[in-house]
């Protein structure tokens, strides 16, 4: 297994939880493996890696309840960027938003959640 691999002592139990949980997104669970031996701060102690995977298990589902531009709507604020105002010795200074956003703003919203949910 990946965990074997890595060096990271845990439950064979506890893997295949996570993987169920990752709804067979191997991207997903490789993440949620990462994050759960980072978060047990001993990737040799079984024990503890072991909570922390069953516990990113927990929160290791997709979202599947929105549909394409509730999604777009939950990830993106619609309508022009507004520049950043920074407070500046000389009072408030403006800068415009980047070209990115910008272009983010003013294209079509399939085009942007079709990436999204690619990857």
């Amino acid at each position: 297994s990946v965990a074997d691999s890595e060096g990271v002592a845990s439950s064979p139990a506890a893997l295949a939880t996570l993987a169920d949980a990752a709804d067979g997104d191997v991207r997903a669970a490789i993440g949620s493996l990462q994050f759960a031996v980072t978060a047990s701060g001993d990737r040799k102690d079984a024990a503890k890696v072991t909570k922390a995977i069953l516990q990113a298990a927990q929160s290791a589902t997709k979202d599947r309840s929105a549909d394409e531009p509730e999604l777009f709507t939950r990830l993106f604020k619609v309508g022009e960027p507004k520049p950043k105002k920074i407070n500046h010795e000389d009072g408030v200074k403006l800068i415009p938003p980047k070209p990115l956003l910008v272009e983010l703003a003013q294209s079509s919203a399939q085009r942007i959640v079709d990436g999204v949910l690619e990857n």
